[in-house]
């Protein structure tokens, strides 16, 4: 313990000499004399410094041809991009329906909406395992009475109803 005072009491000691001649050859320095040393290093080194050959123009140009073209082609797919949403969002939507109104109507054609309110007590692994027995689709729901639309297979879909309407887990069920 002794040992680490003695080591700290030489370190202060150190710390203060070194402090005193600092400031005792500050005191001597003329700032004037200083700034001229700066000064004539700086044109020494500057002297020494490589000089960097002459480019000719069409270096010039081309280094700044490539420097740019790629923000013009940037900016012009950002146009373009920008341009294609617009024109997306004022498309009519006409042909959109009708180009979807095949697979809806085929898809109407084969299934029976029924509209279901599942029990308050059934839970989710129940109603499923009932909807994949009866090969049906939840399409929409749940609604803000709790019903739900089902997509029934339309060549069952009156067996699927009536099984449906018997089952516990279901507190109602009928064909729109």
């Amino acid at each position: 313990m002794a040992h680490s005072h003695l080591d700290s009491d030489a370190d202060a000691a150190l710390h203060t000499s070194l402090q005193q001649a600092l400031h005792a050859e500050l005191t001597h320095i003329d700032p004037e004399a200083g700034l001229a040393q700066l000064h004539a290093r700086l044109q020494a080194d500057a002297a020494h410094a490589p000089v960097r050959a002459p480019q000719p123009a069409w270096h010039d140009s081309l280094r700044r041809w490539f420097t740019r073209w790629p923000t013009a082609l940037a900016s012009l797919v950002i146009v373009l991009q920008a341009g294609l949403l617009a024109w997306q969002n004022h498309a009519p939507q006409e042909a959109a329906v009708a180009w979807r109104g095949g697979e809806l109507d085929a898809l109407r054609a084969a299934t029976t909406p029924v509209v279901v309110q599942f029990a308050p007590q059934a839970s989710l692994q129940e109603v499923s395992a009932l909807l994949h027995s009866l090969q049906a689709e939840a399409i929409a729901g749940p609604d803000a009475r709790g019903q739900w639309t089902l997509a029934l297979p339309a060549t069952q879909a009156e067996a699927a109803l009536a099984s449906l309407r018997a089952s516990p887990l279901v507190h109602s069920a009928t064909a729109p």
